[in-house]
């Protein structure tokens, strides 16, 4: 499977991974060995990484407001190029709402 992702978009697929993998080590810090945290910590994990994705997404595509406007020497048109922080083509910021979704549904089942 392929993960297509531009600048730091990758980042939303590593979130979802370590955020449940610190939320399990955390609960059992806390809670003890031989702790089985069910699935409430996952969930509230994706949740919370969602919530980061979303704002670390909206940070970084508002401060990367950087454009070049370039010329088409042929037809004199100006062709804008931005750089954004997506995944699978997605901006940051909206991928996070599948991972919030994700968690939402781990904790209601």
């Amino acid at each position: 499977m392929f993960i297509v992702w531009s600048r730091l978009g990758f980042l939303g697929v590593i979130i979802p991974i370590v955020a449940p993998l610190i939320g399990l080590y955390l609960s059992e810090k806390l809670f003890g060995k031989g702790y089985y945290p069910s699935v409430t910590i996952l969930g509230v994990s994706f949740v919370v990484s969602g919530i980061a994705i979303w704002f670390l997404g909206r940070y970084l595509n508002e401060s990367s407001k950087t454009e070049r406007k370039l010329i088409d020497p042929e037809t004199n048109e100006e062709v804008f190029l931005k750089s954004k922080h997506t995944i699978f083509w997605i901006p940051l910021e909206y991928f996070a709402i599948p991972v919030v979704l994700l968690g939402a549904l781990w904790l209601i089942l």
